[in-house]
């Protein structure tokens, strides 16, 4: 699903008016019309409902949303902030003016008082929004947020800006009902609790426009993954799968390499081969006995000679600190097998810049926000950073969190929709590691294993948190689930 930018979002439906030569008001009528269908089919009819509408064109819906709801007999409450209208909104408030009083809030005194089990209904300002909210506006919004009702917001929550972060106070929805498709604003930390639980209005916009017009971002859908996963021939045998190589584990860190171990194993390598430390050996024989193993080392990996040659290497799982890796990283990045670098092994990267520099077309690194900031020495607005990063240096960049960012060479992003709070904790990335070097090692893109390995991973994640909560749940519980979520993709 693309995600446009507000001035696309204009352009998206300015196209849709004359493709289908209707109004803006016809428009604004459909988008109503969605969402009051929602509405209806969501909420007791008995309850209490307030609207509060601005006086541009979402404040238009919101007043068009009134209407609609009068004719299922239900008649809300409606106030309207004070302010010159927009042509559709004024036409909207002619239309329900015979129907419903509207009530005008200039000031403090005029707002209501708002009964905690009221559902709220909020058009304020939509996704033209790009300054500040002051004034009587501000001091709506604080009213709001402070009601305890339940609140859907119509396309944005009121005091949000669509296309950046917000620094001021916005209404904190528990629905947004956000028309035809997500919001850039969505998908950051600073404003993602403001949204609520989201649901897509289709509102019947161009789809020629939105196949035809580039977006940088873009939400991973279900129906994606499908096409991208291979079948597993009848008459095929293990060399068939790719032979994957990991430099994981350390004195006192043979968890990060089992778990990397057993990744790439459940994501479907033909051959596994671990270069471990000495006393790392009989651990990953015994949790992982699939897994070959090969000396690399005595408390820490010293080298790199491979023994055998490698479809796919992945690197940095528990090898430890910078000083007992860099000089066998340097060998590594001149390897001509395709390599997926995590953990310790970006750490080591962002104190030499040399080394990350050095880092061959093509390399996927996987990085959380933190290793993000140390590597490219930024904390903030790290999605288009990533974006800038990855086309600079013909890379793919997996930024990890509540909605994993793939940013590919050609400078797009991709975020993903599946995973939960309940896999922030250790293991769980080395688990990811390990499946994405197993994907790469079976002739996966790295576009496609990206893709592939972070939506199946965070499904997984998503099945764990059912069973175990997200509060206990653990890797281990979700290595068990990659079956299950690989079920629900090929089946």
């Amino acid at each position: 699903m693309k995600i446009f930018s507000i001035s696309q979002i204009k352009a998206w439906d300015k196209a849709t008016l004359q493709e289908k030569n209707i109004s803006s008001l016809e428009l604004m009528e459909q988008a109503a019309n969605a969402c009051t269908k929602w509405i209806l089919e969501s909420f007791n009819h008995e309850k209490e409902i307030n609207i509060f509408c601005g006086y541009g064109n979402n404040g238009g819906d919101g007043l068009a949303i009134a209407r609609l709801l009068t004719h299922s007999g239900i008649r809300p409450n409606v106030f309207l902030l004070e302010g010159t209208p927009s042509q559709d909104n004024r036409a909207n408030q002619q239309h329900l003016h015979n129907k419903i009083k509207i009530n005008l809030i200039r000031e403090p005194g005029d707002l209501p008082i708002i009964n905690k089990s009221s559902l709220i209904i909020e058009a304020l300002f939509g996704t033209g929004l790009n300054k500040p909210v002051t004034g009587i506006s501000a001091k709506l919004i604080h009213h709001i947020n402070h009601s305890g009702a339940t609140i859907v917001s119509i396309d944005i929550p009121g005091g949000l800006q669509a296309d950046e972060a917000t620094p001021w106070e916005a209404i904190t929805a528990t629905h947004t009902l956000t028309l035809q498709s997500f919001k850039y604003s969505y998908f950051l930390p600073e404003s993602h609790h403001n949204w609520g639980k989201i649901h897509v209005m289709d509102i019947g916009l161009s789809e020629y426009f939105e196949n035809s017009t580039h977006t940088n971002w873009q939400l991973t859908k279900e129906n994606e993954i499908y096409k991208i996963i291979k079948p597993r021939p009848a008459f095929s045998h293990k060399g068939d799968f790719g032979h994957a190589a990991l430099w994981c584990g350390s004195k006192g860190m043979m968890g990060a390499a089992v778990m990397s171990a057993k990744g790439c194993l459940y994501a479907g390598a033909g051959k596994v081969t671990c270069y471990v430390t000495t006393e790392g050996i009989p651990i990953l024989q015994q949790c992982v006995p699939a897994a070959m193993t090969i000396d690399a080392g005595n408390e820490h990996i010293k080298h790199f000679h491979p023994a055998h040659t490698h479809q796919a290497i992945g690197v940095g799982p528990g090898i430890g600190e910078p000083q007992h890796v860099v000089e066998w990283l340097k060998d590594l990045l001149k390897s001509t097998s395709p390599l997926v670098l995590d953990a310790d092994a970006l750490n080591t990267l962002a104190q030499n810049p040399a080394l990350l520099n050095a880092i061959p077309p093509s390399t996927i690194i996987t990085p959380h926000p933190g290793e993000f900031a140390r590597l490219f020495h930024t904390s903030r607005n790290q999605y288009p950073a990533a974006l800038e990063e990855a086309k600079k240096r013909g890379i793919y960049i997996i930024l990890k969190g509540r909605f994993t960012l793939i940013a590919t060479p050609e400078g797009n992003g991709w975020f993903n929709p599946t995973g939960n709070p309940g896999m922030a904790r250790g293991g769980m990335g080395d688990i990811l590691t390990g499946m994405i070097t197993a994907l790469l090692a079976q002739g996966y893109h790295p576009f496609d294993c990206c893709r592939l390995a972070v939506y199946w991973h965070g499904l997984a994640g998503d099945i764990t948190a059912e069973l175990f909560t997200q509060q206990c749940m653990q890797p281990e519980n979700l290595l068990e689930n990659l079956s299950e979520a690989w079920k629900r993709l090929v089946l």
